[in-house]
């Protein structure tokens, strides 16, 4: 019978607001000796360029593929210009990574990191592309449309989660917030307010987003605590809010990280290793 092993690879999902840091949170992977693979479809990745440039031989270890469509004026519409690349290019890219003689995905090794910046935007593309085929761009999208790209997008995740693929992943999103009617008044028509149902990493669709979670075994969040000079970003293990995270070693993790080595640290909390062999820094925030 096959026995239980401790954690060797990271299927990571990295969530929060928009603007809150999560790429930039990938630098200290970086310094820790991982190799980068980052589909870019947010157009997002300059910021590592900043962060790592005291650091070379870290940045050398940063791969970007932007994954982007473009667009063009149509009588005062912007509409997608043909042909469309983004989810094409990406999906071709897990497939054999030649402009960098990377090679397919299943052939990385545990020292190297698989980035899909972000999810939200990769719905999008992937909407796009199914619409050009069905001669649909620039309508809005039907019940099978989004049936289809929600298909399409759960495909991409089972085959990051298939035992076959060694390398760690980490699958940057942003937060779909779910909010209920509070109703009153006579026959409970009126509406007095709004309250807070909870918030899901965002994805394609209405169901999607609820079940995007059961493909990984990590998801941390980024948070914002203080305001003005006080104002500090983290990652934390522990939802603030009603949002699902977790963690495949929960009692040797910690509730929060510093943005700044967050990543690095908690890879290492969890794997045990980094490809540098250096322990990361723990700094006051984080314990």
């Amino acid at each position: 019978m096959p026995r239980l092993t401790p954690t060797e690879r990271m299927m990571l999902l990295l969530v929060s607001d928009s603007g809150m840091g999560k790429t930039g949170a990938l630098a200290s992977l970086a310094r820790a000796g991982y190799s980068l693979r980052i589909l870019d479809f947010d157009n997002g990745t300059q910021i590592l360029a900043s962060l790592l440039k005291d650091d070379p031989d870290a940045m050398s270890r940063v791969y970007v593929e932007k994954c982007t469509d473009s667009f063009k004026n149509v009588q005062g519409r912007l509409l997608p210009r043909t042909p469309l690349v983004a989810w094409t290019k990406a999906v071709t890219l897990l497939s054999n990574w030649k402009s960098d003689s990377l090679g397919p995905v299943s052939s990385w090794d545990s020292n190297s990191i698989l980035v899909i910046d972000s999810l939200t935007h990769c719905g999008e593309a992937a909407m796009r592309y199914h619409q050009s085929l069905n001669a649909k761009l620039g309508q809005h999208p039907t019940l099978p449309d989004w049936g289809i790209v929600q298909t399409m997008i759960k495909e991409l995740l089972e085959m990051l989660k298939d035992s076959e693929i060694k390398c760690q992943v980490c699958v940057i999103t942003h937060i779909d917030w779910r909010w209920r009617e509070i109703r009153g008044g006579k026959e409970n028509l009126q509406v007095l307010g709004r309250e807070l149902e909870g918030g899901f990493p965002s994805a394609p669709g209405n169901k999607l987003p609820e079940k995007v979670g059961s493909y990984f075994n990590d998801a941390l969040q980024v948070v914002c605590t203080g305001v003005g000079p006080a104002m500090k970003r983290k990652i934390t293990t522990v939802p603030m809010v009603s949002l699902g995270l977790k963690s495949s070693n929960p009692t040797g993790v910690k509730r929060e990280y510093p943005i700044e080595t967050g990543l690095a640290q908690y890879f290492y909390d969890v794997l045990g290793s980094n490809p540098s062999g250096v322990k990361p820094l723990i700094s006051e925030a984080a314990e």
